[in-house]
């Protein structure tokens, strides 16, 4: 963040301070101090970069919170989104998945401005919750399912992409499917026509 650097900054004008200091005051101790401090930064930075990119980045639950599923399903669908009449896509265990979707989609940004769009507020919430932008809509709740019957009336096969979980969605033929470092499947793309 913005204030970051300014701690890092100050941190290195302390460290400057007291290593002057110490070579002053005991100017035998600075060096194995100094080699003892550096390889103790080495070895706290190896420990956390083996941490963060081995056992933390399979964690199911920094899967989910990155929302690296929904960005690995939007990837696949993606070169599909633009042939589809309308995409569902689950805001299930997601927060503000749309913001994901119009980014990982590729969505012109001036469309996100002009595209038909529901912007809804619940229960004295002070954000927004976008149930749709464009084709692009978002299950939150039941409501969506006004959605889907209008693309069923309107009297013209539709061709609909559903990015859900698995057990949300009654058809059992994923076209694709985003698995969990456990090979659990965690979020599919459902391609059908209306």
């Amino acid at each position: 963040g913005p204030g970051l650097w300014a701690l890092v900054i100050l941190a290195a004008a302390g460290g400057a301070t007291l290593a002057r200091r110490l070579s002053r005051l005991r100017p035998n101790a600075f060096k194995p101090v100094l080699t003892t401090a550096v390889v103790i930064a080495l070895l706290s930075d190896l420990v956390f970069l083996a941490f963060f990119f081995g056992p933390y980045r399979r964690k199911p639950a920094v899967i989910r919170d990155y929302h690296a599923d929904l960005v690995e399903a939007l990837r696949w669908a993606r070169p599909r989104i633009s042939s589809a009449d309308a995409v569902f896509v689950t805001a299930s265990g997601m927060n503000m998945p749309y913001i994901i979707a119009l980014v990982i989609a590729g969505y012109d940004p001036h469309e996100w401005f002009t595209a038909e769009r529901d912007v809804r507020t619940f229960d004295e919430s002070e954000f927004e919750y976008y149930f749709r932008v464009g084709k692009l809509r978002f299950v939150y709740d039941a409501s969506s399912r006004a959605a889907l019957n209008d693309l069923r009336q309107n009297e013209r096969p539709d061709r609909v992409l559903f990015i859900m979980r698995p057990e949300e969605i009654a058809s059992n033929k994923p076209v694709y499917t985003v698995r969990d470092s456990n090979r659990r499947a965690v979020l599919a793309v459902f391609e059908l026509s209306l």
